[in-house]
């Protein structure tokens, strides 16, 4: 373990600066906000969060239809909307995005209400933070009890290090925030994340508690030092066999560099299959001049790793009388079907209007639909000798990610989709890398990450703000006051 990994992360947080930064890091942090709004604003929008926004009405801090009031319930619902539709970002390894873009900007949000204005290459850097040290926290635990998503407690870590980092902390500032942050520590359960309304918290509590902590810690309470490995701390309860040896490479192996972006509401893991299904429907409807249909199909066999095998398996554990959208966000079948249904996969899928009013058939035909775990494309997710090789960073005895180069990192979920049709005709498609995913071509990635931040915001209905909204995060860094930018530009909540 490396002495003092927490403070080894502070005293660099404390210290980087936006000239720092490589200039691919900055546009990948830039992307991630864009893609981090467009999901926040699909989610607004949803039936699920206007739920969660009645609620706040009623515990006293804002109203139900407009913007809140506080910075720790705006930061709720907004980090709650992010997360809701499964739409969100992810890097090596955690989905850092929630608390690096929406953790700042809530603190600048505060800033900016106290007549200070926090700048774009500030908040980039703040951002940054989050993403390096959220990370590499999700990265000491890849072999704890959570993955993913559920890796929860990277809020905690990266909302309470870019808020102190705004708020002008030193390190031992920084540490202390981290401290107070994991005074008590989220521990996420697989029953309330996949099987209820609740998975819309997963990164909204800790990212709160992570804001608290960084406000708190510039008032002068101290937090515990050395939070991370004191043997009371979070690694001794929580995985006692954690990779400290992640808290390494700090400003030479930029996690950020690793960032892959959400292109459909769902698993990460469902993305290439989809990808592939979405190609053989092009396909097909080049081959017989019309859109597949549930009728056009025999069967659809799915060759995937052991991680979407597994997912899918898992999905089914917490389906009840009706599907919800958590079965269909964590599964191939049900996200494929609802995806031949209705010619696409957006926020817009997931409202009870279209799912519910379409339960039989997408139950029907998600039935047509096989997964089987390939150790082929198992093997593929990091291949021995490729640019990003998980192995050899595993077998490091310490230091593992100094002198790794993330931005040759591919985001690897390889599948091969073959579907029959009734009269017999196979049509097979092979995806390794999704659309959006760290190894895809930028301008491609730059595209739909740009498409999916101007339909997030014509979902919420204020669709003419879209181009506004695309502006202020393309010049991001020129940006004098982010926080009066962006809320200029992106208006008052949808009703």
């Amino acid at each position: 373990m490396p002495q003092n990994p927490t403070r080894i992360a502070s005293e660099w947080a404390a210290q980087v600066t936006f000239e720092d930064l490589p200039p691919h890091v900055v546009e990948k942090t830039k992307l991630q906000a864009a893609s981090v709004l467009g999901a926040t604003f699909s989610g607004l929008a949803s039936s699920k969060i206007r739920a969660y926004r009645r609620a706040a009405a009623r515990w006293g801090a804002g109203s139900g239809d407009s913007e809140l009031a506080s910075m720790s319930d705006r930061l709720l619902i907004e980090t709650a909307a992010s997360v809701v539709h499964d739409f969100d970002d992810y890097l090596f390894a955690g989905h850092t995005g929630h608390s690096a873009i929406l953790g700042a900007l809530a603190v600048a949000d505060l800033l900016h209400s106290e007549g200070t204005a926090v700048s774009g290459q500030d908040f980039i850097t703040a951002a940054v933070v989050a993403n390096e040290l959220g990370g590499r926290l999700g990265a000491s635990m890849l072999f704890g009890p959570h993955n993913g998503q559920m890796w929860s407690y990277i809020h905690l870590i990266g909302a309470s290090a870019a808020g102190a980092k705004l708020l002008g902390l030193d390190a031992g500032g920084i540490e202390s925030a981290i401290g107070l942050a994991f005074s008590q520590p989220n521990y996420p359960l697989v029953a309330t994340f996949m099987g209820s309304d609740a998975k819309a918290l997963i990164a909204a509590q800790p990212a709160v508690d992570g804001a608290h902590a960084a406000v708190l810690a510039a008032e002068g309470l101290n937090g515990a030092r050395g939070i991370l490995e004191d043997r009371g701390g979070f690694w001794a309860r929580f995985h006692p066999d954690a990779m400290a040896k992640m808290f390494s490479g700090f400003g030479e192996a930029w996690l950020t560099s690793s960032l892959s972006y959400k292109i459909y509401p769902g698993c990460a893991y469902i993305d290439t299959a989809i990808d592939a299904l979405f190609s053989i429907m092009s396909d097909f409807e080049s081959s017989e001049g019309k859109a597949l249909e549930a009728d056009d199909i025999d069967g659809i066999a799915v060759e995937a790793g052991m991680l979407t095998a597994g997912m899918e398996t898992m999905s089914g554990w917490y389906r009840g009388e009706h599907i919800s959208p958590m079965n269909v966000n964590f599964s191939v079948a049900l996200s494929g079907s609802v995806a031949i249904l209705a010619g696409r996969l957006t926020p817009a899928e997931f409202e009870p209007g279209f799912y519910l009013e379409r339960e039989d058939q997408i139950l029907s035909l998600a039935k047509k639909w096989r997964i089987d775990t390939s150790r082929e494309m198992t093997d593929a997710i990091s291949p021995e000798g490729s640019a990003f090789d998980l192995r050899k960073i595993l077998r490091k005895p310490d230091d593992a990610l100094t002198g790794e180069d993330f931005s040759r990192y591919e985001c690897r979920f390889p599948a091969r989709v073959t579907l029959t049709t009734s009269d017999g005709r196979k049509f097979t498609e092979l995806s390794e890398i999704p659309l959006g995913g760290a190894g895809r071509p930028g301008d491609e990635t730059r595209r739909l990450v740009e498409s999916k931040l101007a339909e997030g915001v014509a979902f919420s209905g204020s669709g003419e703000r879209a181009s506004e909204m695309i502006e202020a995060v393309t010049s991001l860094e020129m940006l004098d006051d982010v926080s009066g930018t962006l809320r200029g530009a992106a208006g008052r909540w949808p009703n």
